[in-house]
């Protein structure tokens, strides 16, 4: 023990290096161990890759593979199956009635002759004109108060007041004026007081202001011999007009239920949706991305061959039946979709007046409606001067500022989108087993739209049955005629 005592020191570092060189010992076996068992996978692997590139992949997972792969592309049918349907879903073409006959001809699949020999495109016209008619009468429409009305309820609060002061006076002439003469004071309150109740009283009368010309109509009058484009371009703009009008029906519908139970109606005071003043639905299909990314941009700054030199605000004024068609559309920056072999891309622009809380609401609805993408929002006073895309807004049958919202604040909203329409339903889908197009998806748009809307047979947009319908000679700039025989 003395000894023990007189070395403690040593004792103690000698314990030290026992202890830790234990661990470094224990901890040197449990990483080698660990390096073993990965050096010991990875020799593994790399037998297993030697034995297959010396015999091949075995059948099992060949035929694995192979299973997998089918999978996915009946995943993928089922997908674009699914697409189709619900691209067309809201997408019917107008049925034209043959005249002096019982029979109905759907507009599209696109026969030269039948339109021709029985004169459709009169028909055709005629229905598009009416179906047009009908999505604005679906707005339950209310307009400005014209002068006539707001002269007649000037008058009546002329008379109230007169009438009132008459009874206050007892009898006495306190106007000092000849018979029948209208005092001053009492015009000019009467001129007040008549033109609010008359722009209360139309707010009153529907549910949306609807601007006359609204609506970019292809057709406004029945047309006896329209070109084969203007045909596809009205029947375009009608599935998207009725798309737009639709989300605003939708999302009204909804601020009526919340407005329920404070007596006020269904009227313009409580509609989210207040003013339609203009929907523009673009001419031509937006061109091939790849097309656009190949045309170099012009260094005088001008625009790119055959574009308008402002693509993004095209005149939205009414359209004369018979005029050319709009310059085609480059692809959206924030999508970059262009037209292509699996859809087709079309640009339209519509402003409303509302109260921007409703705005999701109707970004949503637009959206149920199909395959729309909403591209730009912007906001301006509403009515004020020039309005979207160089539109001159203006109030035609009333005075300028007529229109009563209510009390709650609104905005102009411009909205530009895009929708997509698959070339397998829109171009039809070719059955390879029969050789032919399917019966339940014949192409819809055509030969002759194909050609002017996608010049030359390598454009990038085309699939090879489309470019095999292409017409054998240029088609006429207007009416019927032309040989129109598919390849």
């Amino acid at each position: 023990m003395k000894l023990l005592r007189e070395n403690i020191l040593l004792v103690v570092l000698a314990a030290i290096v026992l202890l830790g060189g234990g661990g470094m010992v224990a901890a040197y076996f449990k990483t080698s161990g660990s390096v073993d068992e990965g050096v010991r996978k990875r020799v593994q692997m790399v037998r297993q890759l030697r034995d297959l590139s010396r015999d091949g992949a075995n059948g099992e997972m060949v035929e694995r593979a192979e299973k997998s792969l089918e999978n996915i592309r009946t995943a993928a049918k089922d997908v674009e199956t699914l697409c189709v349907g619900w691209n067309r879903r809201n997408y019917q073409v107008l049925q034209l009635r043959i005249p002096d006959s019982d029979q109905t001809v759907p507009a599209f699949p696109y026969d030269n002759e039948t339109y021709r020999d029985h004169g459709l495109g009169y028909v055709f016209s005629r229905v598009y004109v009416q179906a047009m008619q009908d999505l604005l009468n679906s707005l339950n429409p209310t307009s400005p108060p014209t002068q006539a009305e707001t002269e007649s309820q000037v008058l009546q609060w002329e008379n109230q007041l007169m009438l009132q002061r008459t009874m206050e006076a007892a009898g006495v002439d306190s106007w000092g004026g000849a018979s029948g003469a209208v005092p001053p004071d009492i015009a000019q309150q009467a001129m007040v007081l008549g033109r609010r109740s008359a722009m209360l009283n139309k707010a009153k009368a529907g549910e949306v202001y609807v601007d006359p010309n609204a609506l970019d109509m292809v057709f406004r009058d029945a047309v006896l011999n329209p070109m084969v484009d203007q045909l596809w371009q009205a029947q375009l703009n009608l599935w998207v007009t009725r798309d737009i009008v639709a989300a605003i029906n939708a999302t009204n519908k909804e601020a009526f239920a919340s407005a329920e139970g404070q007596d006020s109606g269904r009227n313009v005071l409580t509609a989210a949706v207040k003013r339609l003043v203009q929907v523009r639905v673009n001419e031509n299909y937006v061109r091939p991305s790849v097309q656009t990314e190949a045309v170099a941009a012009p260094t005088d700054g001008g625009a790119y061959p055959g574009e308008a030199p402002d693509i993004e605000a095209p005149d939205i004024g009414a359209r004369p039946t018979g005029a050319g068609p709009d310059a085609p559309a480059a692809a959206d920056p924030l999508t970059g979709r262009g037209s292509s072999r699996e859809y087709d891309v079309l640009h339209y622009q519509f402003s409303v007046v509302m109260p921007t809380r409703y705005l999701l609401a109707l970004e949503r609805n637009l959206m149920a409606q199909n395959y729309h993408t909403i591209l730009k929002v912007e906001f301006r006073p509403p009515g004020a001067g020039t309005g979207p895309y160089g539109m001159e807004v203006s109030e035609t049958g009333g005075q300028a500022g007529s229109c009563y919202y209510g009390v709650e604040p609104v905005v102009q909203v411009d909205i530009t989108g895009e929708l997509l329409l698959l070339t397998a339903w829109e171009r039809g889908t070719w059955d390879s087993e029969k050789q032919k197009f399917s019966d339940q998806f014949p192409p819809l748009v055509p030969a002759e739209v194909l050609a002017r809307q996608f010049p030359g047979a390598d454009n990038p947009a085309l699939r090879e049955v489309d470019t095999s319908r292409l017409p054998r000679e240029p088609a006429p700039e207007y009416g019927y005629g032309g040989d129109y025989t598919e390849r």
